[in-house]
């Protein structure tokens, strides 16, 4: 039997992995879109990097643990290669969020012009191709910790199909 305390736990693990999944999921439905500009246009690009950009915030918030734990232990090369790469995804993220609201004429229009327009353009460009680089390796870094946490969906084989699906075609493309 599973004490009243314990029980609270593993309900709160299980919510806060599924929380995870979800916000995994809908960061990667919005790349995909972030990333067809032309099909989609100013304005929806504009909206959608808003949401992107909210739940940039919301995955690192769930994943907080790995702020609080970046000093603690000891740092091998490969542990100090993953930390490299997610901290110049987020820079390059952030950059790119912030250039994009600098040229915002929809969605944060009083951001539009607070770095001159020609070099916001150049800017997002390169670390939009950046943070989309980057946010391909982090994910492959991260990948088995994910897969491994999939038991989340378990009960829900159409969940998984759509994992399984999104990889797929952030393989081919």
């Amino acid at each position: 039997m599973i004490d009243k305390g314990r029980e609270e736990f593993i309900v709160h693990k299980f919510n806060t992995n599924k929380v995870k999944r979800i916000i995994d999921i809908l960061m990667t439905v919005l790349l995909f879109f972030l990333m067809a500009y032309q099909v989609t246009g100013d304005i929806l690009h504009e909206w959608i990097g808003i949401a992107m950009t909210i739940m940039v915030i919301l995955h690192n918030y769930v994943n907080k643990g790995w702020y609080i734990n970046i000093a603690k232990g000891t740092y091998s090369k490969s542990r100090l290669l993953i930390v490299l790469i997610d901290v110049l995804l987020l820079l390059s993220f952030f950059m790119s969020a912030f250039t994009g609201m600098a040229m915002s004429g929809h969605a944060v229009p009083f951001m539009f012009g607070v770095i001159p327009i020609f070099i916001a353009r150049q800017l997002h460009l390169t670390m939009s191709y950046w943070a989309f680089v980057l946010m391909g390796v982090h994910i492959g870094i991260h990948m088995e910790s994910v897969l491994t946490k999939v038991y989340v969906f378990k009960n829900n084989i159409i969940v998984v199909h759509i994992i399984d699906i999104m990889c797929w075609i952030m393989v081919f493309y």
